[in-house]
């Protein structure tokens, strides 16, 4: 069973000086978008509960049982997943501020998978992949980074770009098309095998309706 790729790549892994010289101003773009996302992180993330985390202190300090506010509705959202991690890192650090940090290694941990997975996908690394750092990491999304429970959206978007990822990756394993008829190589000469037959009624022919 033969595979095909999205048209505009191929997944072949490039080893070209110029596709590492991108891939090191890829680099320095990430870890430059990651440096100033630290720094804001550790200068104004919140020690104490802001606006809906007020809501959580019962919880963070053990006056009310864990089990039943994991599935309690947030507005529309219930996040299981995203409590039980926010409730872990408060219970394990005692700050509030843990959670940021999550949230700007994840993110930016989603920011790298994309880049890599656009090279691959690409066959070699572009500068346009630059955008992936620039879009999710910059300090402009403040409230993401400096309210410690913003990590249940950014789990919420590493769990999208990992959804995102399966699909792109399994194009690699579906079938080819069984009509193809472009280019002189093989393909090409059985989709015209088969048209042949087809107009010469020697091929299959559709069922005649009673």
């Amino acid at each position: 069973m033969t595979s095909f790729g999205l048209p505009y790549g191929s997944s072949a892994a490039a080893t070209s000086a110029s596709d590492r010289h991108v891939r090191w101003i890829l680099f320095a773009v990430w870890v430059g978008t990651l440096i100033p996302g630290i720094v804001f992180v550790a200068r104004y993330a919140l020690t104490n509960p802001f606006v809906d985390e007020w809501a959580f202190v019962p919880v963070l300090f053990k006056a009310k049982p864990a089990g039943p506010w994991l599935w309690e509705l947030h507005n529309e959202h219930r996040f299981p997943l995203p409590r039980l991690i926010y409730l872990g890192l408060f219970r394990l650090t005692g700050d509030l501020r843990t959670g940021c940090y999550v949230s700007l290694l994840g993110i930016s941990l989603v920011a790298a998978g994309l880049m890599r997975l656009a090279r691959r996908i690409r066959g070699q690394a572009s500068l346009a992949d630059a955008v992936f750092p620039l879009l999710l990491m910059h300090v402009g999304q403040d409230e993401n980074l400096y309210m410690g429970y913003q990590l249940a959206f950014m789990l919420t978007a590493a769990l999208a770009a990992g959804l995102l990822a399966v699909i792109v990756r399994s194009v690699d394993f579906l079938p080819s098309p069984p009509l193809r008829g472009r280019g002189a190589g093989g393909e090409g000469v059985e989709a015209r095998r088969v048209e042949n037959e087809v107009s010469d009624g020697s091929g299959p022919q559709p069922p005649h309706p009673n």
